[in-house]
């Protein structure tokens, strides 16, 4: 049996949730920054340990590639400069 809500719940969660958005926008842009980060992280639950392997791996091989100088890296400020085009 699916649980019922008490009446007029909904209309506080939404007004909870719109008076924090107000609160949050008036934060300075670091504390909004800092307050994202650890709202994401709150509903990033689940971990993909095959994915976090792969990622690991691939950043293994990349540092491998750049010491060896089979690969060349592009500065940040040319990379940057690209994306804004």
């Amino acid at each position: 049996m699916a649980a019922q809500l008490a009446p007029g719940y909904i209309a506080c969660a939404m007004t909870t949730a719109a008076t924090l958005a107000k609160e949050a926008l008036r934060m300075p842009a670091g504390q909004r920054a800092k307050l994202a980060h650890v709202l994401i992280q709150s509903l990033d639950t689940e971990r993909d340990a095959d994915a976090e392997q792969q990622w690991d791996a691939a950043i293994a091989r990349r540092v491998e590639e750049i010491r060896e100088g089979r690969v060349r890296g592009v500065p940040a400020a040319k990379v940057l400069g690209r994306c804004r085009r």
